[in-house]
């Protein structure tokens, strides 16, 4: 992670990921501020080297591995979180029950995590873009699975979602 100054364009490092004794590995996603603390998600390390939520504190550069995904409850976040009232939400491309990635939530304050849906071939896989509210729903996309199509199999062509969080 780095630290820009956009007056001067000077840049810092102010953590690099070990991807070892439990570190995440690889983010992709945005950050995200949250009471002053960032959180974001990394696509693999952490204690089964399936990816990570994290968050790091801007204020005594320290970084502190949050959850640790398992295959179970999904499987190498790519797409960053969103914050609904300190409940954090975010998509898996993969694991969960049917292999094909699922949507949690991670509660900032206690830091209880939880497995929201996993997605099946038919209701899209592989979500890996970032989950936006709107309405009181989330809404999100797949970039494969799908609708049976008119030849009769599974369109394979992805979807778009929501979710009442």
């Amino acid at each position: 992670m780095f630290a820009l100054n956009p007056a001067t364009g000077a840049e810092t490092v102010v953590y690099s990921f070990k991807h070892s004794g439990g570190d995440g590995a690889t983010p992709r996603g945005n950050l995200i501020d949250v009471g002053g603390t960032l959180y974001g998600t990394t696509e693999g390390g952490g204690t089964n080297n399936q990816g990570t939520i994290f968050s790091f504190d801007p204020a005594t550069n320290t970084e502190a591995i949050l959850h640790a995904f398992n295959m179970t409850d999904g499987a190498s976040p790519w797409a960053g979180l969103i914050n609904i009232g300190r409940q954090l939400y975010g998509t898996n491309p993969s694991g969960g029950r049917h292999g094909d990635g699922t949507v949690f939530s991670m509660n900032a304050v206690t830091g209880a995590t939880a497995t929201l849906h996993a997605f099946s071939a038919s209701d899209g896989a592989y979500s890996v873009a970032n989950l936006l509210s709107c309405a009181g729903n989330l809404y999100g996309t797949a970039n494969q699975g799908g609708n049976s199509s008119s030849e009769g199999g599974t369109s394979n062509n992805g979807t778009v979602f929501t979710y009442p969080p």
